[in-house]
């Protein structure tokens, strides 16, 4: 329901969904398929097991057939309402982060997972020499091209996933 929205602004013909169902044991894909399925250009793809993140956006950019792809997290940790400017923001870059930043701060659900949270990035920003504030955000829009770049030179499946891709534009000189 939280996409339905940011769905009717673009063109259904021009706008392919695909769902990667990273090995759960519910009924996510079944749900995904009566919820996007009337899409023209849905589609939807199962891993057996669960391989974690980086694994399922890999598979999902490997099978997208947009010239622009934008991966999210299940949880849209971005408003969708978002994912139009994040597509829009390539006409400048190859990759545009999304961003969970409110007021200068990321704020998670515990002030431990706040506090790690911060830990972890100033050790991404540095390593990756990003300036970017939240590097572990789940929605990033890619030009097709240098995400299955990306894609091909990722190894990492888990929550390090995010890092790794800065880490990898960085080292490719692409424009983030």
């Amino acid at each position: 329901e939280r996409v339905r929205g940011a769905l009717a602004s673009m063109d259904p013909e021009l706008t392919q969904v695909v769902i990667v169902d990273d090995g759960s044991s519910d009924d996510t894909l079944a749900v995904a398929r009566q919820v996007y399925g009337h899409l023209p250009h849905a589609r939807f793809v199962q891993q057996p097991v669960n391989r974690g993140k980086g694994a399922a956006v890999r598979l999902g950019i490997s099978v997208a057939e947009g010239a622009r792809v934008l991966a999210t997290d299940a949880d849209l940790s971005i408003r969708p309402q978002h994912f139009p400017d994040l597509l829009a923001a390539l006409a400048d870059c190859d990759v545009a982060p999304g961003s969970r930043v409110y007021e200068g701060h990321i704020a998670y659900d515990s002030f431990l997972r706040t506090a790690a949270g911060r830990v972890f990035n100033l050790l991404v920003r540095h390593y990756t020499a990003t300036t970017l504030r939240d590097t572990q955000c789940g929605a990033k829009a890619f030009r097709l091209g240098p995400a299955r770049v990306l894609g091909l030179l990722g190894i990492y499946d888990r929550f390090s996933y995010d890092a790794e891709l800065l880490f990898l534009a960085q080292r490719l000189a692409l424009d983030v």
